[in-house]
């Protein structure tokens, strides 16, 4: 086989897995407005202010809860959600979707940004480095859009510990897969800290069983978001539709 054909087949095989991508996001959005059509109580909607919102407060538009935490938590098994974030948000507690598809939106015209804060925590006898993030439990989707997203420079109390799959912006609660799980990430930024800001406390991603990826209208800022997208580099662990070599 001649190196041409060699590359065309390569082609073909990327495209082949963009339409796959795309298939299944599809077929997934498809059979969740199936549900919501007979059963509408699933789905719900609900806006977050970090600043000036309460945990007392019903999540409504003029009464946002505080924590994303607590908006997420009322999203029912097998429902849909969908969080407004009325002002940037620092994560200073992991949010989990149960079970569910979880929309977090931002600001058009100015991206909300979100960021991490690190901490250590012990497993086996060993202790290990991570940051609050975003899980999944079963099977559960994150839509992240309108969103700039800081992975955070590494803190010196936690540069000598080993890092876990928690070091990610959105990783499995646990090590054993357990359903069909997915993110997309559209309209924002990820930004990499470059070397002059100090070294990445951790990934995008931390999966252990195959999950899909969608990424539209995104942009890169810092550096290495390649070496620094997904702890996972087996290449049957994940789809996307766009491979690692087009990410800048």
């Amino acid at each position: 086989m001649s190196l041409t054909q060699s590359l065309n087949e390569v082609v073909q095989s990327t495209k082949d897995l963009i339409e796959t991508v795309k298939k299944t996001y599809s077929q997934h959005d498809t059979e969740i407005q199936k549900i919501l059509a007979v059963a509408p109580e699933l789905q719900r909607t609900f806006y977050v202010d970090a600043v000036n919102g309460s945990d007392e407060n019903d999540g409504s538009q003029n009464a946002p809860f505080r924590r994303m935490r607590k908006a997420v938590d009322l999203i029912p098994r097998h429902g849909r959600g969908y969080i407004y974030l009325q002002s940037d948000y620092h994560m200073d507690e992991p949010v989990f979707a149960r079970d569910c598809h979880v929309t977090i939106y931002g600001a058009e015209e100015t991206p909300r940004k979100i960021t991490f804060e690190q901490y250590s925590f012990t497993s086996g006898g060993k202790e290990y480095r991570a940051f609050h993030g975003f899980r999944w439990v079963g099977s559960s989707y994150f839509n992240f859009c309108y969103l700039n997203i800081d992975v955070p420079v590494l803190e010196a109390e936690y540069a000598g510990l080993p890092s876990s799959h928690f070091s990610s912006v959105v990783s499995c609660s646990t090590s054993v897969h357990t359903g069909n799980q997915g993110v997309t990430f559209r309209y924002g930024d990820i930004h990499i800290p470059t070397a002059e800001e100090g070294e990445p406390a951790g990934h995008v991603i931390g999966h252990y069983g195959p999950i899909s990826i969608y990424i539209s209208v995104m942009t890169a800022s810092g550096t290495g978001l390649k070496e620094r997208f997904t702890r996972n580099e087996r290449t049957d662990s994940y789809i996307m539709n766009v491979s690692l070599d087009e990410l800048p």
